[in-house]
């Protein structure tokens, strides 16, 4: 069973008789992998998303005077008054 992802600059493609991981390019480069190598490539990416994703957040310093109300009014928007008791 051979499974194939085809994306915009690269081919993915699981042989599963042969185990072997192939990557292949537009201009026709190829690289196998067994699976020893493939495991290992797994693992990186792995280790990579799992970083950028627990990374904490860059937390930039509101201006509190910039930001009102007015400046963020929707002219499309439906305004509500309210009436005092």
């Amino acid at each position: 069973m051979k499974i194939t992802k085809e994306l915009k600059n690269a081919c993915f493609s699981w042989d599963q008789e042969n185990k072997t991981f192939t990557i292949v390019d537009p201009n026709n480069n190829e690289v196998q992998l067994n699976k020893i190598y493939s495991f290992a490539l797994m693992r990186f990416i792995i280790r990579i998303a799992q970083k950028n994703f627990l990374s904490v957040p860059v937390m930039r310093p509101k201006n509190l005077e910039e930001e009102t109300s007015e400046e963020f009014d929707d002219e499309n928007q439906t305004k509500f008054s309210f009436m005092d008791e």
